[in-house]
């Protein structure tokens, strides 16, 4: 912002007050007004803009109210407006704000939603072990506190070598504390990132088979083929998991291509031919990289059938088995999952004779039921055509 001393500026997102406080130093005559939703902020903000309050005024509304803002603080218009988006330090930092995704607040949801989901959490340092300060402590630190998986990111260190150093990191302490491990391996269209192969190994070496799942592996789709032919080897030895994430995969995929543009999902229908295990799932609910993302997990198994050219009667009748009994070695829930006698009674009842049906018509959850309660359910809707 060309700021002027008399002009009348907004900072719609305060936060820690940063921006405001330089936008406030430069004022004579003129005017900021200060938005945030958070009392936290505003509350911090009278102390660190302090000597600039003849110039400020702060209020606690959420900037999508700017024009009933301005209103009720008689301005016109402004010289000019700054808006921050996203989330504030302080509101990951603090567990009890609700927005902290480190610590013990993860633990404490996988414990207040245990009557109607199970959720693992994954230790997952998105910037790398080695190439992240203190990667490696912050890793076991997670898993001491109590996550059920170690994570790594080998395309994502500085080096080569220090992909393979953080995949041995990432087993050694999964083997320490006994955990499951979940690579996000290879989400990238460079087929040179070749984490999967060492990933594969140390699964087979270490005999921690099918504790060991490879998410996403999506520079398997740039491998050439006599590189796959032998990567399939120790792939189909290690007795590891895979997990691609079909909608995801196919919007980030691709996007430096020009044409011919890769879908950039992994070879699902050759791993699945080798007896590897595949399943599906979100990698994001809703967000930027899955914008029309609703959790339900029918999309992912239609998306994947199409970019997995899977699309024969039996491969489809097949399909739910991606997000269910394949999804379930992946989680590696054993004998207690299934519908048989003694098992959880958890089930959900489709609007449709059979899978097939339910997936062409994306039909509706009719009944959701855990631990043989009713969760969720759905009342049929019904359509009339008019001739």
């Amino acid at each position: 912002l060309n700021i002027r001393p008399d002009g009348v500026y907004i900072d719609g997102t305060l936060g820690r007050a940063g921006h405001s406080r330089e936008i406030a130093q430069r004022l004579t005559t003129g005017r900021l007004i200060c938005i945030d939703r958070d009392m936290a902020a505003i509350d911090a903000a009278k102390e660190r803009l302090a000597p600039w309050m003849d110039h400020v005024t702060l209020v606690h509304r959420n900037f999508a109210e700017l024009g009933d803002v301005l209103r009720e603080a008689g301005v016109a218009g402004a010289d000019g407006m700054l808006f921050d988006l996203g989330v504030s330090s302080p509101q990951l930092d603090d567990a009890s704000r609700g927005f902290c995704y480190m610590r013990e607040a993860l633990l404490e949801l996988r414990d207040e939603v245990k009557d109607f989901m199970d959720i693992q959490i994954v230790a997952f340092p998105q910037y790398g072990i080695l190439s992240y300060p203190k990667g490696k402590e912050l890793l076991e630190d997670a898993l001491k506190m109590g996550a059920d998986a170690a994570g790594a990111i080998p395309h994502f260190e500085f080096t080569r070598e220090y992909s393979v150093e953080s995949l041995n990191i990432c087993f050694d302490l999964a083997q320490k504390y006994n955990k499951l491990i979940d690579v996000h391996c290879d989400e990238i269209d460079d087929e040179a990132s070749r984490g999967l192969e060492t990933v594969a190994t140390r699964a087979y070496e270490t005999g921690m088979r099918d504790m060991v799942t490879a998410s996403h592996t999506t520079a398997m789709h740039s491998y050439n083929n006599a590189y796959v032919i032998r990567l399939m080897r120790i792939l189909k030895m290690s007795g590891m998991n895979f997990v691609a994430n079909p909608c995801v995969n196919v919007h980030l995929g691709g996007r430096a291509d020009t044409y011919p543009k890769r879908r950039s999902m992994t070879r699902v229908k050759e791993l699945t031919a080798e007896g590897i295990n595949v399943s599906f799932g979100y990698d994001d609910i809703f967000d930027p990289w899955n914008p029309l993302g609703n959790g339900n997990m029918r999309d992912p198994v239609f998306m994947g059938l199409y970019a997995g050219h899977m699309l024969g009667y039996d491969e489809i009748c097949n399909s739910y088995k991606f997000v269910t009994t394949n999804a379930a070695r992946t989680l590696h829930l054993g004998d207690a999952y299934g519908i048989k006698e003694g098992n959880a009674a958890n089930f959900v009842v489709f609007d449709a004779k059979n899978w097939y049906d339910a997936l062409n018509y994306d039909v509706s959850v009719l009944y959701s039921y855990r631990n043989g309660k009713l969760v969720a359910e759905t009342k049929p809707k019904e359509t009339t055509v008019h001739y």
